[in-house]
């Protein structure tokens, strides 16, 4: 049996005729409709779209609401067709903030400010807030503390191997008390995170990024990271990272090979879709 990204069937050819229901990304091929059941919705694998719109709709209007995996199901799986960017809407929020702030001005940095918008005054907790809601979570600063940083400490899930962080996860520092959204990891071979750069509030610069690696000051006041988004992930890496083939020898005897797939990345512009 081979596979394509999208779902397509190259080949169904499988050992001893056995004809297996549970295909691509093991997904349910409905034999009347020829519909891949992916518990939300369906798939149809031709056109690479789902046929009916996201869930989360409502949420992510950058993407069309019938994509597979935003078009690029080599990088991206889709566990239950819900695949919204939740994380990635706050890191392009979290980036405005900084956009916003060329001069790298102190007067956009006010305590207690949590509801200011790019280019105006904000602290960290407000920040990191705001990032959450972008992505289409409630405001996680709620609770007993008067600091914002620590109820959102208590209402977000802590990371607790720093080699499992994303881009969108909040990182917090000296003992809770400051915060920033992930917006960008590097990785060595070997998967492990070798540096991250993260957006924060800070009292002389306002919306600024920084680099963990780049300032030893943050470095060495990393306490935490934490996982706010609470939707399905759309996460990355690939879907197919092997694909076994197969066939008979002309003895009779079974083939079967396995070829391995390196994973690319596809960009497509939503304005071609739908």
């Amino acid at each position: 049996m081979i596979i394509l990204p999208y779902g397509q069937l190259l080949t169904n050819q499988t050992p001893y005729g056995y004809d297996e229901r549970f295909k691509f990304t093991t997904k349910e091929l409905d034999a009347e409709s020829g519909y891949y059941y992916f518990n939300a919705r369906y798939l149809l694998s031709e056109l690479g779209d789902f046929i009916s719109t996201d869930p989360h709709l409502d949420t992510r209007p950058r993407i069309s609401s019938y994509a597979y995996c935003s078009w690029n199901p080599i990088n991206k799986t889709d566990p239950d067709g819900m695949d919204d960017e939740q994380r990635q809407a706050a890191v392009d929020l979290a980036n405005k903030y900084v956009e916003k702030n060329p001069n790298k001005s102190p007067e956009l940095y006010e305590l207690g400010a949590k509801k200011g918008k790019p280019g105006e005054p904000i602290d960290c907790s407000g920040l990191g807030s705001n990032c959450a809601k972008a992505g289409g979570e409630k405001d996680p600063n709620y609770g007993p503390h008067s600091s914002g940083v620590r109820n959102i400490v208590d209402n977000t899930q802590k990371i607790e191997d720093m080699n499992d962080i994303e881009a969108g996860n909040f990182v917090m520092f000296n003992n809770n008390s400051h915060m920033g959204v992930v917006t960008d990891v590097t990785r060595d071979e070997n998967g492990n995170v070798v540096d991250f750069l993260f957006v924060h509030s800070a009292t002389s610069t306002g919306p600024i990024k920084n680099g963990y690696m780049q300032s030893k000051y943050w470095k060495n006041r990393v306490c935490g990271f934490y996982k706010w988004d609470t939707r399905p992930n759309t996460y990355e890496g690939p879907v197919l990272p092997q694909i076994t083939a197969w066939g008979s020898k002309p003895n009779g005897s079974n083939l079967i090979r396995t070829f391995n797939v390196k994973p690319i990345s596809i960009n497509i512009d939503p304005g071609i879709r739908r």
